[in-house]
């Protein structure tokens, strides 16, 4: 649910795993403006807009731009329903260039996210993993982003319900962990 954590001044903190089925921007806020130079592994769940996760991937711009994780190494944006969005903002973020590996798992990357990261994958490529399991990838997706990409995991696809409506094609869909 929705947690209160005051100012995060952690200087010696390297991992921090956030899970939830609901993240804030008001929380994800205060994720942003956090003290924690050491910082290696940031992972954070937002669940899904179906279920109070009201986070935009605009929100996430100050992680992106790297501000104040000079150590930052692996990020995991992680239980998505925002996946396809972020792509394209992770591809020209400054972070991505320090990262070694991205968890993109467990959201509703499926068509359109795998256009996205067909689109941008010159940007990707210098990581030694992204994690792509338990998305909404058939088997056709898969093999174009293995085609750009040879340092993807994509084990564990959920099977997509989509009803075939491109235009609605996230109405439908969930995050892995929901509730």
């Amino acid at each position: 649910g929705d947690a209160r954590w005051g100012e995060l001044d952690l200087p010696a903190l390297e991992k921090f795993v956030r899970e939830t089925q609901s993240l804030t921007n008001a929380e994800l806020a205060t994720f942003c403006s956090a003290r924690w130079p050491r910082l290696r592994h940031l992972e954070l769940w937002f669940g899904s807009s179906h279920y109070s996760c009201n986070v935009t991937a605009g929100a996430l711009e100050p992680i992106l731009c790297g501000t104040g994780l000079p150590h930052l190494d692996h990020l995991g944006l992680v239980n998505s329903d925002l996946v396809a969005s972020l792509i394209p903002a992770l591809a020209e973020s400054p972070l991505l260039r320090q990262l070694s590996s991205l968890d993109l798992s467990m959201g509703t990357l499926a068509r359109r996210g795998a256009a996205q990261l067909v689109r941008h994958a010159p940007a990707f490529r210098h990581l030694a993993s992204i994690e792509l399991g338990q998305n909404l990838l058939n088997a056709r997706e898969q093999a174009q982003i293995r085609d750009v990409l040879d340092n993807v995991i994509l084990v564990g696809q959920r099977e997509d319900e989509d009803d075939g409506d491109e235009e609605n094609e996230e109405r439908y869909r969930y995050v892995a962990e929901y509730e």
